[in-house]
Parts: C-alpha cells; structure tokens; sequence
C-alpha cells in the first residue's frame, strides 16, 4: 500500500472496519480478514497515562514506515551476576482486548541496545522475542506485517522496579477520536 493509498484511507476513515485504540500511542486498523496487516496511526493523543512502554510480540513482524518518523530502542535481558541489581520486572500477559497478566511477574536486568532511527519508505523487521519500546513522531503512520508464531496470544511486559505496571490494552476507537488522529496525521504528514 502507497502512500496515496493510506491518505485516503485517513481522509476518510469511517466506513473501514473497527478502529481500534492501543496505549502505546496508537490507533489501528486490520488490513485484511486474517489480521496480518495492520495500519498504525501513532499519537500523543492515544497514549495512556504512564503505560508500561517495553514489551515483546507473540508474533514476528516487518514494519513499513509510511509517513513520519519512527525511533526504535531494543533491550536486551541479562543474566545478573552476584552483585548486580535487577532493573525491571517481568510479566507475562494475555495480549488483546480482554487481556492480562499472567502468573507471578519476575525480575530482571535490562539493557538498552543502540537506538534505531527510520524514516518514511524505511522499513525494519521486529522478531517475537526482542523487548523494544517504538518512540514516534507525532502522527506517524507505519503498516505491519506479522507473521503469527507457535502461540499468537501470549507476550511479556517490563516496567522499572518500583513503579507498577500500567497496561496498554487495546479498546474500540470512537468516532471523535478516529477523526481526530487521523486528521493530525494529515496535517503533519501528507
């Protein structure tokens, strides 16, 4: 899909299928009927409140930077040896609408990969099991494509010790909210 192609979808968004709104700053819609593709609408407007930013996929993907500008930061989790502390804690969830934390969370230490910077007609691949947290510009617009894994449903959250975790389930869009990113993406995109 083009960029013109997505501009109209923007232009006119209703009509389309279920938006959707996840916490990590996004709206999104489903491409096709098996949910492989998948537009992303990122904005500060979608964000929760302090949500839990780094997490893994139960899915390998391939991410098309469509308009804006997208920074990726990647962590890598590490065995402590005597003497080092813990920097995050760990948990397993239930992914989508209905989800949840599964079992006990544990503790681990993290540590953050150099950052990657994409910009539009750029593209990366994301593997199920890499912790990354996605830092957008506001109102970039990004296709994924996934390719589903032996358990499509499960993934991990991470937060800081001594914060909580704060989820980023996703919920219906309304009509209101729908126009409204999709119009700021517009505006500072195309």
């Amino acid at each position: 899909m083009n960029k013109d192609e997505v501009a109209n979808i923007l232009a006119d968004p209703l009509g389309r299928g279920d938006w959707s709104i996840q916490g990590l700053g996004m709206l999104r819609l489903y491409l096709d009927e098996q949910h492989v593709e998948r537009l992303h609408v990122w904005s500060d407007m979608a964000r929760y409140d302090q949500v839990s930013e780094l997490h893994t996929h139960p899915w390998d993907m391939l991410s098309v930077i469509v308009a804006g500008h997208i920074r990726q930061e990647r962590f890598v989790a590490f065995e402590r040896r005597m003497g080092q502390k813990s920097s995050h804690m760990r948990q397993m969830i239930q992914c989508g609408e209905g989800g949840g934390p599964i079992g006990i969370p544990d503790d681990v230490l993290l540590r953050e990969m150099p950052s990657e910077d994409y910009a539009e007609g750029d593209q990366y691949v994301q593997y199920w099991w890499e912790i990354h947290r996605t830092r957008p510009a506001d109102g970039s617009v990004t296709i994924i494509t996934r390719q589903f894994t032996d358990d499509p449903d499960h993934a991990y959250v991470f937060w800081p010790i001594g914060q909580e975790w704060v989820t980023a389930e996703p919920r219906l869009a309304t009509k209101d909210e729908i126009l409204r990113i999709t119009n700021n993406a517009l505006v500072k995109w195309f």
